[in-house]
């Protein structure tokens, strides 16, 4: 199989997950406002689960060089050694690829969620319409029990409590949970969450309670690492979810 073949396939299976996550996050409840967005340039909130899908779709659509970017990243991190070794790599790389069309395409949801939540997140100028896109298919990718919302999700809904751009800030925060933590030394102890923050976080984990697969695979790992931060465990009610 071609290179372009198995792209191909990840691209489409990209694009039906889309639909899927967004409309699936749009079905268990209203989808959280953004936590920041700047007083002339107000939220406007999707008005159906079809506009937000083709919103999404759209967006997706014309943004092929990112697709090969995050694509190209993911397929460098996961690619098995043996593949690696094989006497035609290349022509194995594709094998395993067409092999794994929905893992691979899962983890580019959640790297397209994270990238625009960042943008949602961004102190100086929020984007809201990448809010309701990046947050939807955040919540609809871990309604699915995805590992991937498993492994990367929760760092995505703390960033949203504390309405900080994902990878600009540690997720799990230093404590006295740590042998060798410093109040002097941690940057981060005095740093409150963003109350509108805190309750897109909570709406978030209240759509997870809904869904199966969500309620077993993906929050029960998304509380216990809450419980590392005690601010966050106590404004998200941490206990009462347990």
């Amino acid at each position: 199989m071609s290179r372009r073949e198995a792209q191909a396939l990840i691209w489409e299976r990209c694009e039906i997950l889309m639909r899927e996550f967004v409309k699936s996050a749009y079905s268990y409840s209203s989808l959280p406002n953004p936590p920041l967005e700047l007083p002339d340039f107000p939220a406007i909130v999707p008005e159906s689960p079809e506009s937000l899908v083709n919103q999404a779709r759209g967006l997706y659509l014309i943004d092929r060089s990112g697709f090969n970017h995050r694509l190209s990243v993911i397929v460098n991190e996961r690619t098995p050694d043996y593949v690696k070794r094989n006497i035609d790599p290349e022509t194995a790389k594709q094998k395993w690829m067409s092999n794994n069309v929905n893992s691979i395409s899962e983890t580019l949801i959640c790297r397209i969620s994270r990238d625009w939540l960042s943008a949602a997140l961004d102190e100086d100028a929020p984007d809201t319409d990448r809010w309701y896109m990046g947050v939807s298919l955040l919540i609809g990718l871990a309604l699915s029990g995805s590992e991937d919302a498993r492994k990367e999700g929760f760092h995505l809904l703390s960033s949203i409590a504390m309405a900080k751009k994902p990878g600009t800030w540690a997720a799990m925060i230093s404590g006295p949970h740590q042998i060798d933590w410093s109040p002097a030394n941690d940057p981060h102890s005095d740093e409150p969450p963003h109350p509108s923050g805190v309750l897109a976080a909570s709406n978030i984990l209240d759509s997870l309670t809904r869904g199966d697969d969500s309620s077993s695979e993906v929050l029960p790992y998304w509380l216990e690492n809450l419980t590392a931060n005690k601010q966050l465990c106590d404004l998200l009610e941490v206990d009462r979810r347990l």
